[in-house]
């Protein structure tokens, strides 16, 4: 059992807690496991101590590294304060550090734990780094979500790398206070390090629960609420504060106000105990100085402080949960003229007020910093924010302000301007709301950076608040900022509505550039709430007037949204002219961000479109531009559509490879549309290698992953994924599943530009597939082939051409298939069918050897399988399709081999239609090689069955 390892104040009656916590670290550490620890409970019963106490046995006894972060309760421009602190512990860089300091220390601590051979540059994880932590590098230049989960990419690449070192335990307080980017970044952390010696312990109060929970499944979780003390527990505690000489009575009044709290506790005693220890035992005295309540007790202990003391816990409290000693100086400097606080501090420290690790300060509980701060008066209050704001304002001007320099500017004016309507003290500050709001103004637009779209979305809020109903301007560029970030963050009617009020506003000011874009941030917001038309006539409007007063970057970037608009709603040919002419704008401009992504969404429109060496053109430009820019997030994205064009020639080991690295680096970064690409990639190859049931796998979580986000609910890519789930769940045997889930693809891309031809035309091809091609042939030819441009028309020839077989055309079957396998190859070997996503080589070919075989070609028949056979694209299925053809076309030795091989295809797979084709084709090889007819048994109505009959039946012409 647990014993406390602590000698001085020991941590009492939480043994078995403790018991559980130090089982759940050696498994951790003993299995290299990752392990969640999430401390919950209300203030001051100890979440803290006991997570201390943990860190302390992990050190001692396991030799892990141990770093610490806290969450604050005031919102900070960098989401990711906590974890900054966590780097900043880690890599030994203080506070106050500057940047080429920083990146010093920085690139030292991830040189000491990175392995020389694992391929990672060691300025990339440094420059992430760094980012966390507040400092300018090169990820600023990148768009705020990939700028995010690229330094989030670098967080787990330090920690993974740290961890092979030695076990490694991270420890975050008030995680109740934590921005939801660093709750997202925690699930990352533990997803990527779930099989290593990794220990996450969280304190946090319950209220945490109603917007997180740590997620479940790859690494192990504990959720332990820490409940107030018992009664023989709070006795022990107390005997270990004060000694045993307390009388009875005493004894009882303290414990039975204590409730079971120990902070509770250690502050009565603190604010009792020396008469105690003194031996004044009189309990009617004691019992009525002690406070009712926590927060009283709190006060109470902070009134017995002598004047000094109090006052500089006041500007603590104002400040913040914690900061350096340096803060607190030229706070009392500018209000007192006093220089140094060091004597004051220790003294509160030796009072358990405050704690103190070298030069930062700390609150010892949030509490007793709540309580100091709700004691001042409001123009108290307003005095001490304006005085810290004006007093880093200065020392900011001069050069750009590093985050944590503009967090603590803006709080303080924001909060300042806040107090000062309210007390009615403007009269000699006149300035002070036009300086909030452009703090505001700043954070929120860091914030947007950084992809933190709810923390911008609340600063530009702040920025309207404060701004008065006169200023015009400043309304007009928070509401345009604004309705940006509440497009990205899928708020379309608060978009709208926020862009709409800047386009009166800019009206009213006469001011072009911000009409312009008001109209393009309504757009935006139009287009994803799937309003096309009156998007599409808000971008002509921005356009026009981008072009009437010369901005050429507003025009481009109203140009490649309204082509992306259209991409993602599989619109192509929409989407190609302004993302062409965006492209050109952007390389005349000098933007190389904007080119490398105009090109990769024209390589995108090229694939779409069956453009096989235009697609190849624009992606390589496209990496070459994203390599150049060192972004990786781009990249990822460009040679996604690579594996997509290995996909199209058939070339699946190709696709598979390129897929599964870029699935891994999309789920680090929390980029769920390339996650979802990727795993439909993967969903496809699976498909066609006969690994029919982890198809379905791949395919359902890509339809999560679509379906997670707005934004990815209405493109083309969530017909695609659902449209290859229900041809894998058909393919397993489950029609009627398969079915649904198909005619939901349909549903799905009702509002792209295709309005479900793509799903419609899988559909249509499954059907066929599974002998019941009566759908397809209610479609005529030109119809069927006019759905696709003539590159990919041989495929749906060939689908067809097999329609019309099975239903018993033979003639016409044979004049198409053979067009089918040997007229579009010539013009374009590349070709593939896009709904059926198989090889064309060898999908044609295995259907002209069917086909062949049923009008008794059998010589055309054998060479179409052989050419099969020695294609490299081929695809399980049409391999077995072609052994089939030959098999019960040939009742001879030759027939038989071709059997065997369809059949040890098949052992390779667990396609249930094609187990049911092979077996049919085995039935009627046997029935004509004894000279009976073939027996087709209860299938006998099946188009498949009424084929292979019929080849087995029909005369031979022309065999060899």
């Amino acid at each position: 059992g647990y014993r406390p390892r602590r000698k001085v104040t020991p941590l009492i009656g939480r043994e078995r807690e403790m018991d559980v916590l130090t089982n759940a670290l050696d498994v951790s550490i003993a299995h290299a496991r990752c392990q969640m620890v999430l401390l919950l409970g209300e203030a001051g019963v100890g979440k803290s101590r006991v997570a201390a106490e943990v860190a302390e046995i992990a050190a001692i006894e396991h030799g892990a590294f141990h770093l610490s972060g806290r969450c604050v309760p005031y919102g900070e421009a960098n989401p990711w304060w906590p974890v900054a602190e966590v780097l900043r512990s880690g890599c030994g860089v203080g506070r106050d550090d500057g940047l080429d300091l920083a990146r010093e220390r920085t690139a030292r601590a991830v040189a000491s734990v990175q392995d020389p051979h694992d391929g990672s540059e060691t300025s990339s994880i440094v420059d992430g780094l760094l980012h966390l932590m507040g400092y300018e590098g090169p990820l600023r230049g990148l768009e705020g979500s990939r700028a995010r989960a690229e330094a989030s990419q670098a967080l787990i690449r330090f920690l993974e790398a740290s961890v092979r070192r030695r076990p490694l335990m991270v420890r975050v307080s008030d995680l109740h206070w934590a921005d939801p980017a660093v709750l997202e970044l925690v699930d990352g952390v533990l997803r990527q390090l779930a099989r290593q010696p990794f220990l996450l312990v969280a304190t946090a109060r319950p209220s945490l629960q109603d917007r997180w929970t740590p997620g479940f499944g790859r690494c192990n979780s504990l959720v332990l609420n820490l409940d107030p003390l018992d009664r023989g527990a709070s006795a022990l505690l107390l005997d270990a504060l004060v000694g045993l000489d307390v009388d009875d009575a005493t004894r009882a009044t303290l414990l039975d106000r204590a409730g079971g709290n120990p902070f509770y506790l250690e502050e009565l005693v603190s604010l009792v105990g020396s008469r105690i220890v003194a031996g004044e035992h009189d309990e009617a005295v004691a019992a009525a100085a002690l406070p009712d309540t926590l927060r009283g007790l709190v006060a109470a202990r902070i009134d017995g402080l002598g004047p000094e003391e109090q006052q500089v816990i006041e500007d603590a409290a104002v400040w913040g949960a914690s900061g350096p000693l340096d803060a607190l100086d030229r706070i009392a400097v500018e209000m007192r003229g006093l220089a140094d606080v060091s004597r004051i501090v220790r003294t509160l420290v030796e009072a358990d007020v405050f704690e103190l690790d070298g030069t930062e300060w700390s609150f010892r509980s949030d509490l007793v910093r709540e309580v100091v701060y709700a004691r001042l008066t409001k123009r108290e209050r307003l005095g001490r924010h304006l005085g810290i704001a004006e007093y880093i304002e200065r020392l900011a001007q001069g050069g750009r302000c590093d985050d944590a320099t503009l967090d603590t500017v803006t709080r303080h004016f924001v909060t300042a301007a806040r107090l000062d309507a309210e007390v009615g003290a403007s009269g000699a500050r006149t300035d002070l709301v036009r300086r909030a709001v452009d703090w505001s103004m700043e954070a929120a637009r860091r914030a947007e950076h950084e992809g933190s779209w709810r923390r911008a979305e609340r600063l530009y809020s702040d920025a309207l608040e404060l701004a008065g109903a006169d200023d015009a301007t400043q309304r007009c560029d928070a509401s345009i900022g604004r309705s940006r970030v509440r497009a990205e963050a899928w708020d379309e009617r608060g978009a709208a509505e926020d862009a709409t009020a800047a386009l009166a506003l800019a009206e009213q000011l006469g001011d072009p550039r911000r009409r312009a874009l008001s109209l393009l941030r309504r757009a935006t917001a139009l287009a994803r709430s799937g309003a096309t038309d009156e998007s599409d006539g808000d971008l002509g409007e921005a356009i026009e007037v981008f072009d009437s007063i010369g901005d050429l970057q507003g025009r481009a970037d109203a140009l490649r949204e309204r082509g992306l608009a259209s991409l993602l709603r599989s619109d192509t040919r929409a989407a190609e002219a302004p993302i062409a002419e965006a492209l050109e704008a952007f390389r005349s401009l000098g933007d190389r961000r904007g080119e490398a992504w105009s090109l990769q969404n024209l390589a995108w429109i090229a694939l779409s479109d069956g453009r096989i060496e235009d697609a190849d053109s624009f992606v390589a430009e496209s990496v070459a531009a994203f390599r150049a820019l060192g972004d990786p997030g781009g990249l990822a994205w460009a040679q996604g559509l690579v594996a997509f064009a290995r996909l199209q020639r058939g070339e699946l080991d190709d696709a598979a490879d390129i897929a599964g690295p870029i699935l891994r680096e999309c789920e680090v970064r929390g980029d769920r549309f390339g996650e979802a690409m990727m795993l439909t990639v993967l969903a496809h190859v699976e498909l066609w290698r006969g690994r029919t049931t982890a198809a379905a796998a791949s395919a359902e979580r890509a339809v999560a992953a679509f379906r997670s986000s707005s934004d990815m609910a209405g493109t083309v890519g969530l017909e695609q994924a659902l449209a290859v789930a229900g041809r894998a769940a058909v393919m397993l045997g489950d029609l009627d599943g398969g079915r649904e889930l198909l005619e939901e693809a349909v549903t799905a891309a009702v509002g792209t530009a295709d309005g479900g031809s793509f799903a419609l035309g899988v559909s249509l091809v499954t059907s066929v597939q599974v002998g019941r091609p009566g759908r397809l042939l209610d479609q005529p030819l030109d119809r069927w082939v006019g759905a696709v441009g003539r590159s990919r028309a041989s495929m749906h020839e060939a689908t067809y051409a097999l329609a019309l077989a099975q239903g018993g055309r033979i003639e016409e079957a044979l004049a198409l298939a053979r067009r089918a396998a040997h007229g579009a190859a010539d013009g374009d070997p590349a070709a593939q069918d896009a709904a059926a996503h198989v090889p064309p080589s060898g999908y044609a070919l295995a259907v002209l050897a069917l086909v062949a075989a049923a009008a008794g070609a059998m010589q055309e028949c054998l060479v179409a399988a052989e050419q099969v056979e020695a294609g490299t694209t081929s695809t399980y299925l049409d391999r077995i399709w072609a052994a089939v053809a030959v098999a019960v076309a040939d009742p001879g030795a030759r027939g038989a081999q071709w059997m065997e091989r369809a059949e040890v295809l098949l052992a390779g797979t667990d396609d249930v239609v094609a187990a049911g084709l092979v077996e049919l084709a085995d039935r009627v090889r046997r029935a004509r090689s004894e000279g009976r007819p073939p027996d087709v048994g209860d299938v006998a109505d099946s188009a498949w069955a009424a084929l292979l009959a019929r080849a087995a039946l029909a005369p031979a012409v022309g065999v060899d």
